[in-house]
Formats: C-alpha cells, sequence, structure tokens
C-alpha cells in the first residue's frame, strides 16, 4: 500500500509505503501519514493498493486546505415579485431531480452516505448537467449519520455541495423535522442546519421542508383524523358555537364522541346537503395549515435568513375532490417563497401515454398559483414517464427498452415543457437523471441510459430551458371565474376543460374570484359556503391569522399570548396591546381606520385599534402600541380578531384573561 500526493493534481512520488498480509474475507486498517501544505490550496492525495508488484485499486482524493470563501448577500437566490433573482440577474430554476449515475440496479438512494458516495461519479455528472444548461438540483436528502458527532459524520454532504457551487449549480435541500403536523420540530432543524455545517452555504437555494404532503379521505377515515380537534377548534372560533355552525350549514352531521366529524370520502365526491359544511372544513383545513407553516418558517428565516423556503406540493393541482394538500392552503401560499406543483395528477397513469391536451390543461396549475401566491415564481418540481413499468417485479426482458416507450417519454416531455412556457413557469425539474431499473419502485424514469449516455428526452430538455428566460407575464386577454365552495368536488374537470378551450382560441387567460380586486370596503359579504354573512360565519373573502399578538402590564416586559392565555398584570396599571397580523383573505385591507383588530363585547371586552396602513392579500399589518385597558381590575376576559369597519369581523379569534395582580 503506498500513498502520494500533488499540488493542482501534479504527482509526486509516494512518501510512504506499507506492506500488509490479510487474511481471504477479512479486513485490514493501514494508517499512511501525510502532511498537508499550507493554506490556501487545494491538492490531491493518491492511494494505491498492489499485489505482487502490481497496482489493483487506486483512490484519488481532492482535499481543500483553508476556509470556505465567505459568500456575499449575491452568492444567493432571491425572490423580486415573479422572478428568481441571482445577484443582479433574472435566474430560472434550470432543473432535474438527482441522484447519480450509477444508481440504476442499486438498492441504496442515499448517495451522500458515507458507504456510497462516489465523487468521481458526482463530479462527472455535474460536468454533464453544466453542460447541458441544468443549474439546480431537487431530492436532495440532507444526509443522516450514524453517528453525528463524528469529525467525517457531514463531510461527504459538503463535499457535493461544494462541487455543486463550482459548477454553478443550486441545490433544493430537504430539510428533516420541518413538515408540519407531521415531524416539525424548528429547534431539530436549526440544530441540523449548525451541526452539518449548512448555514450560509451558497450551493443551497432553499430549504424544502415537506415532501409531498397530501391528505385525502381515500376510503380512509383516518387520513383527516388529524383535523378533528383543530376542526371542531377553528368551528367553535369562526361560528360561535357548533350551533351557529349547523344554522348556517343547514346541515346536522352526526356528532362522534360529542365533536363535529370530519368529511367522509362520500361528501368529498360529490355534491349533498353536506355542502356547506365541507366548504367550512376546507377553510378550516387551509388556516391550520398555514399556522403550522407561520410556526416553523418563522423559526427558520430567524435563524438562517440566507435560503429561501418551500417545499415539494405533490400531485394534488387545484383544491379538487377528496384531496387535501397543504399547497391549497393561501395562507401556506403566504408563508413560502415560490410555488412547486407536480405532472402527475395530469397523466393517464404510470407508463400510460397522456394526450398533449391533458397535459396542456397543467396551465391552468400555474395560473392557480400564481394568482392564490401573488405572482410568486411556480416551479413545476416533479414530472416524468417510465419508460420501463412501475412495481412489476424484475424479469430479464425488461433489460430491452421498447422504443416506442422512449418516443412516449419525448413525447411527453415536449407536451410538458410547452405547457411550462405557455403558462408563465419559471422553471422545472423531472423525475429523474439516471437511467436503469430502480429497484423497489421498479420503474425507469431517467433522463439518461443505464451507461450515461441521452435520451433523446435529454434534446427536448435543452431545447426549453432557454425559452424560460422568454417567458412575459402578459396582461390577460380572458378570466375564468373560479367558486371553489360551489366546485370543490369537480373544479379540475370543470375549470381545466374551460382553460384548455382559452388557450386552443389563443387567448391569454387568468383565474380570479368574486373576491380579486376587492377591498375590505368593497367585497362581497358572502359566507364561506355561499350563505350570507351574519356575524357568526366566517367571510369567503375576508381572513387573517396573527403573526404576534403581544400584552404589556405597566412597565413590565411584552408577552407574546396565544388562545387561551392566562396573563397576570399589575393592579392599577394600564395594559398595553400590539400586534402583527397576516392578511390571508384576497380583500386588500383599507387603512386609515376602516379596518381594526378589534374585541366584542359578546366575547368579553369591546375595543377598536386601528392597522396601521393599507394592507394587501397575503402581506402583513401592523397594529401599533396601544391601550387596552387603562387600568387593570379583577380578571377581564378579552378577544382579539379583525374588523371591516361597519361591515364583518373576520380571520383567527384570540381569547385571553388579565388577571390584575397586586
Amino acid at each position: 500500500l503506498s500513498g502520494g500526493g500533488g499540488l493542482g493534481g501534479g504527482m509526486v512520488p509516494a512518501t510512504e509505503r506499507r506492506q500488509v498480509v490479510v487474511e481471504a474475507g477479512k479486513r485490514a486498517t493501514v494508517t499512511l501519514p501525510w502532511v498537508a501544505p499550507k493554506p490556501p490550496s487545494t491538492c490531491h492525495v493518491f492511494t494505491t493498493l498492489t499485489l505482487d508488484g502490481a497496482a489493483i485499486d487506486r483512490i484519488a482524493q481532492e482535499i481543500v486546505v483553508g476556509p470556505r470563501p465567505t459568500p456575499s448577500a449575491a452568492d444567493y437566490v432571491r425572490v423580486e415579485g415573479s422572478h428568481f433573482m441571482l445577484g443582479d440577474e433574472k435566474w430560472f430554476f434550470n432543473g432535474v431531480n438527482y441522484r447519480p449515475t450509477f444508481v440504476g440496479g442499486y438498492p441504496h438512494l442515499n448517495f451522500l452516505s458515507r458507504e456510497v458516495y462516489d465523487p468521481e461519479i458526482v463530479e462527472r455528472d455535474l460536468a454533464w448537467l453544466e453542460s447541458a444548461g441544468i443549474n439546480a438540483l431537487s431530492a436532495i436528502h440532507g444526509v443522516q449519520p450514524a453517528n453525528a458527532d463524528s469529525p467525517w459524520a457531514y463531510r461527504d454532504q459538503l463535499d457535493f455541495l461544494d462541487r455543486c457551487e463550482r459548477h454553478g449549480i443550486k441545490v433544493f435541500f430537504f430539510l428533516s423535522h420541518a413538515r408540519p403536523f407531521a415531524d416539525a420540530d424548528a429547534d431539530r432543524a436549526i440544530d441540523y442546519i449548525s451541526q452539518a455545517g449548512l448555514a450560509n452555504h451558497p450551493a443551497i437555494m432553499c430549504w424544502e421542508l415537506a415532501w409531498e404532503p397530501i391528505h385525502g379521505s381515500w376510503g380512509d377515515g383516518q387520513a383527516l383524523a388529524f383535523m378533528l380537534e383543530p376542526w371542531n377548534d377553528w368551528v367553535a372560533q369562526r361560528y360561535g358555537s357548533v350551533e351557529n355552525a349547523v344554522a348556517d350549514w343547514e346541515y346536522e352531521p352526526e356528532m362522534v364522541d360529542g365533536a363535529l366529524p370530519v368529511p367522509s370520502y362520500e361528501m368529498t365526491l360529490d355534491h349533498g346537503e353536506w355542502d356547506r359544511m365541507v366548504a367550512a372544513f376546507r377553510r378550516a383545513f387551509s388556516d391550520t395549515l398555514s399556522r403550522g407553516y407561520r410556526d416553523i418558517v418563522s423559526r427558520l428565516r430567524e435563524a438562517e435568513p440566507s435560503h429561501l423556503i418551500s417545499f415539494r406540493f405533490g400531485a394534488c393541482g387545484i383544491p379538487n375532490g377528496p384531496t387535501f394538500a397543504h399547497a391549497h392552503s393561501q395562507g401556506v401560499l403566504k408563508h413560502v417563497d415560490f410555488m412547486n406543483p407536480e405532472g402527475y395528477s395530469l397523466i393517464k397513469g404510470w407508463g400510460i401515454p397522456t394526450p398533449a391536451d391533458d397535459l396542456r390543461k397543467g396551465g391552468l396549475v400555474t395560473l392557480y398559483y400564481r394568482h392564490f401566491s401573488r405572482e410568486k415564481p411556480v416551479v413545476w418540481m416533479e414530472f416524468g414517464y417510465t419508460v420501463n413499468g412501475i412495481h412489476d417485479a424484475w424479469e430479464q426482458g425488461r433489460i430491452h427498452i421498447d422504443p416506442n416507450e422512449i418516443a412516449n417519454q419525448t413525447a411527453e416531455y415536449e407536451s410538458l415543457y410547452a405547457m411550462f412556457i405557455e403558462s408563465g413557469a419559471r422553471g422545472a425539474a423531472p423525475w429523474w437523471l439516471p437511467g436503469g431499473f430502480r429497484l423497489g419502485e421498479n420503474s425507469d424514469f431517467g433522463m439518461l441510459r443505464p451507461d450515461g449516455s441521452e435520451r433523446p428526452v435529454c434534446e427536448v430538455v435543452k431545447g426549453y430551458l432557454p425559452q424560460f428566460a422568454e417567458v412575459q407575464h402578459e396582461e390577460p386577454t380572458a378570466f375564468i371565474d373560479l367558486d371553489l365552495d360551489s366546485h370543490y368536488p369537480d373544479a379540475w374537470d370543470v375549470y381545466s376543460a374551460e382553460y384548455l378551450k382559452l388557450v386552443q382560441a389563443g387567448e391569454r387567460p387568468h383565474v380570479r374570484t368574486a373576491g380579486t380586486g376587492t377591498t375590505s370596503a368593497s367585497c362581497p359579504l358572502t359566507a364561506v359556503g355561499g350563505t350570507d354573512y351574519n356575524g357568526h360565519n366566517p367571510p369567503a373573502f375576508l381572513n387573517a391569522e396573527f403573526n404576534s399578538l403581544e400584552i404589556r402590564g405597566g412597565d413590565g416586559d411584552w408577552i407574546a399570548v396565544d388562545d387561551g392565555s392566562a396573563i397576570d398584570v399589575p393592579v392599577g396599571k394600564p395594559v398595553r396591546c400590539r400586534a402583527s397580523v397576516g392578511n390571508i383573505g384576497e380583500a386588500t385591507w383599507l387603512g386609515s381606520g376602516e379596518v381594526s383588530l378589534a374585541g366584542r363585547a359578546e366575547y368579553g371586552l369591546e375595543f377598536s385599534a386601528p392597522i396601521d396602513a393599507e394592507t394587501e392579500f397575503l402581506r402583513d399589518a401592523q397594529v401599533s402600541e396601544f391601550v387596552l385597558v387603562p387600568r387593570a381590575d379583577g380578571e377581564t376576559t378579552v378577544s382579539f380578531e379583525m374588523q371591516a369597519q361597519g361591515r364583518a369581523y373576520f380571520g383567527e379569534r384570540r381569547t385571553i384573561v388579565l388577571r390584575a395582580m397586586p
């Protein structure tokens, strides 16, 4: 065994040799000392294994000596309006879901783990990707080492990210412990970023919080069970009582252990007397998920502000039928930086060719997320076509790929990329790079052949990537008027057909609702589900959630309060309040006292404090410090919610108790 090194890849004589005897089937560990050059420098270390004087194996390792360069703000992708920006230039997500090209036929997908990572293959892949015009990688999971305290625990992950940066490639990085209503734990996620050395790494474009978070009642009565308590709490808040809700819905479901049940699978499939209840549940789902994302995103932005934050939406399309996706929440769209639908909801089935017009309908999905995010960038984060079946067991004949399947893959990519460009997307990432039989899923979605050569689909991708830079968000020539409460079981069938008809006629459609372009003074006073607003039902186009709500008694510290808080304040002293509130309904909140943080007498103390300025959809309103109680005395119940002056109360309501203490 011999070892040597060289600066800049140049060879020098071996510095050390060791002779070792290893029994058959056994292992041996040999340590060869090597002195690194003075920093800063990059060098290569070569280790050669010989048998009877002939080399039988060799490892070449690149070693960077010295600290990483300190990145500047220009090294990070950011969002401005409907565009990504990198430095002073517009940037487009010309991406692919990545695994190394050795993955085909290999059972291990965690390519950043110590026993698998092969920098030589990764470097070869990255060089090809750069040459093809690909500047972003998706499907990159953070490695979970067996021993996180080892000095080598994250070495390969950092090597991969450093190589990406050298090739001008950014990474959509999946972050564990960040998915709301699953394993979300902000402290663990932030600790991982720090321990793994990822804070401020310029190759990371975005933290991916969740991978295809979709819930549905598809015959499983427990799929939406996590919503049972939040659903009942939301009804109590927004309707005042179950009785008020039932009266508004004109439908009384059978209670389960004294609680309102979540909608059944059958209720999401077709209209019935339960229509208004299902509409209310969809709003409750949206508001509940929004609060979950608000909590994790705010913590991440505070701890690590350099990177964008989003997630992979999944094959969810627009709100429709039994599908309840995190991405269907308007509040969730407020909290993340860009939108990431998938294309699988458009296809006829795995390995079944889909007509071009059916794929073209996907433009409605782009328009939906452009509209409800206020024109944040849309990236189609996953789509593809398997050329070798899916789920069926391997048999030797599957080594031969049917040329017709290659043609089908090429045709679907052509139709999908044309749809992305037509509908105004800012990028795309197909599933996936490596060709060959994927064990476990038993599929082959590869853009490349198993030997690393290009399949015809690569020419399609390379031809369309430059076109993202030419996309203009022009003024619409036609509108699709969405009423998702009325069409919750069949929204896709109704509105995608309308979209297709318009684009085939040469129109440039966009979507809107009855609340689009309205204000707190002019929006229709329709409640969720289509009834009239009555003071005890949630308005359809006015909605709000608290970013923060704080109380200060006397000269004490500001205290953050949540629903149900009991706060001790000094007796006889004034109690002050301040708040930050997010607008998650389409109507703009007018300033000059037109919209206020308010308390209703029926829920405790009556008061009104105006927002500081006009606040558009998905923006935040501030309520400056004001005196809530001039002199604290006894116990005072106070509820906080938003009010459009003379029109409606709306949004999240928090009720607290102030306890005057000597």
